[in-house]
């Protein structure tokens, strides 16, 4: 057996297929980005796909200023982001692909 155990708040999670899905995708976002961290020196671009989808309208922002913060502290140069709702990432500097309507 493996699992992958997770917190949230001060909750103990057994294993990450036990998550939402919209935790189990900040969990893999945190994990990418740890990864990524790792191997950034050379170009500093990244592109992320949709990230946001499986968060509700007012967990997105905490969800952005997390995003925003561990970009800027990994060295992160430039960010390519896909989403369906450009206005959450307005002021920030990515540039983003936009498909209205989903």
């Amino acid at each position: 057996n493996f699992t992958i155990p997770y917190r949230k708040n001060s909750d103990c999670g057994m294993d990450v297929s036990y998550a939402s899905s919209s935790e189990r995708s900040f969990i893999s976002l945190c994990l990418t980005l740890a990864i990524i961290e790792e191997t950034v020196t050379k170009y500093g671009i990244v592109i992320l796909d949709e990230v946001d989808r499986g968060f509700a309208d007012n967990a997105k922002n905490s969800f952005i200023n997390i995003l925003g913060t561990q970009i800027r502290r990994i060295g992160i140069k430039q960010v390519f982001m896909v989403s369906h709702n450009y206005s959450f990432y307005e002021g920030y500097d990515i540039g983003y692909l936009c498909f209205p309507g989903g």
